[in-house]
């Protein structure tokens, strides 16, 4: 009986072409069980792009092949870029995509160029460095705390830029001079293996930073409130809790400022719910724009209340930026026909712990919100609008850890 023994590019050709298969099925089951990773749909694109060069290399082993597979590999690893960039939370630069193509089918306008291999390989290796330093820039910074899959891609994508850089440079002197490279290394073969070998582990690669990013996002949101944009309730006892150990370590003061909108209810009632919506994310606004970013935090404590947590401020300080943020929020001029001021307006209440002075009773995360609670109580009571600050009389006779809205978790 005969044997059919298929010719070994073929072998190869097909060897890869199951691998390229497989790498996209990976992307696309696992792009099913989240559909807002797309950065998975680019890296889809670009295993089936370069991977069906060498199909077609196989059909067309000419110069005809050559014009055609070049032009796609690069295209192929422009879609990593945009991949990369998709996954860092970029919008993808599209009209780039041909562009690196393009400019090698200029190359290829030129006789000299296209008969010459090593001028062709040269051009198509140092084409690639530019594209996978810009995949690698779009990485980078980051903003998520755990970055072993953002490593594991960025290592993978500058190892390949420095080996294609290498290689495009011998290439390109092999040119002028006689290196003696060998024609064998710039064939078929040796490129389908450096490319399945490349794309099959950027597939776990890809897979385990889509998966950090994803982890990631689920804890953003479970710490974030969905209106406003701004740090919710179940942040606040996390980032308090922080704040006063890192004060009564460093011996500094911390301020409190809790935040209410005046007459809100009446103003849910006059305008409508999606007018307030809009009003509290117009406040969240004010409020974070009023503040220094690199001491301060604002989050909603619920409602159309407010949390602004402030380190090494004293109450002089904190009585300033408390009337900063009162006087934003009444410059925007909402109309409130039931408010106080007739334009929609702010109460706070202020309390510092300071380190050096426990006489007031502020001592810890929980009784310093119970302070600012009740600072902002007599804030209302006097005719709103206005900013108060938390004294050694109000804590006469209030037990200010029974007045508390924090969660129990809360402590020093």
């Amino acid at each position: 009986m005969t044997q059919f023994h298929l010719p070994e590019p073929l072998t190869m050709a097909l060897t890869m072409t199951l691998v390229i298969l497989a790498t996209c099925l990976n992307y696309l089951v696992i792009w099913s069980q989240n559909r807002q990773q797309r950065a998975l749909l680019w890296m889809v694109a670009a295993s089936l792009l370069s991977g069906s060069t060498f199909i077609v290399r196989l059909i067309w082993p000419g110069l005809e092949g050559v014009i055609f597979a070049q032009p796609a590999v690069l295209t192929g690893v422009s879609c990593v870029w945009m991949g990369c960039r998709v996954a860092a939370g970029h919008r993808p630069r599209i009209a780039a995509l041909p562009l690196p193509g393009a400019f090698w089918l200029l190359c290829a306008c030129i006789p000299r160029f296209l008969h010459n291999p090593s001028a062709r390989f040269a051009v198509s290796y140092l084409l690639v460095v530019p594209l996978l330093l810009l995949a690698l820039r779009a990485l980078w910074p980051s903003p998520i705390p755990k970055r072993a899959g953002r490593l594991f891609v960025s290592g993978l994508l500058g190892l390949l830029a420095v080996l294609c850089l290498a290689w495009g440079l011998l290439q390109a002197v092999s040119i002028f001079r006689d290196l003696g490279l060998g024609i064998d290394l710039t064939t078929v073969p040796v490129s389908a293996f450096a490319v399945m070998g490349f794309y099959l582990v950027l597939s776990f690669a890809f897979v385990a930073l889509v998966k950090e990013e994803s982890e990631w996002a689920h804890g953003r949101a479970a710490f974030t409130d969905a209106l406003t944009g701004l740090p919710n309730r179940r942040s606040l006892d996390e980032r308090l809790t922080a704040a006063v150990k890192g004060a009564q370590r460093d011996g500094q003061p911390l301020a409190v400022i809790m935040i209410d909108v005046d007459q809100f209810k009446a103003y849910n009632d006059r305008y409508g719910h999606p007018a307030g919506d809009a009003c509290l994310q117009t406040v969240a606004t004010c409020l974070q724009t009023s503040l220094p970013p690199e001491r301060a935090e604002v989050m909603r404590y619920g409602g159309e209340e407010f949390t602004a947590v402030i380190r090494q401020t004293d109450a002089r300080g904190a009585m300033a930026l408390a009337e900063r943020m009162r006087q934003a929020v009444a410059a925007r001029h909402l109309p409130h026909e039931g408010g106080v001021i007739g334009v929609v307006s702010i109460s706070l209440g202020i309390a510092v712990m300071e380190p050096q002075s426990r006489h007031t009773g502020v001592i810890d995360g929980i009784s310093l919100i119970a302070a600012a609670d009740r600072a902002l109580y007599r804030a209302k009571e006097t005719g709103r609008n206005r900013a108060t600050l938390f004294t050694p009389a109000d804590a006469e006779g209030v037990a200010l850890r029974g007045r508390t809205r924090m969660s129990p978790g809360l402590s020093t």
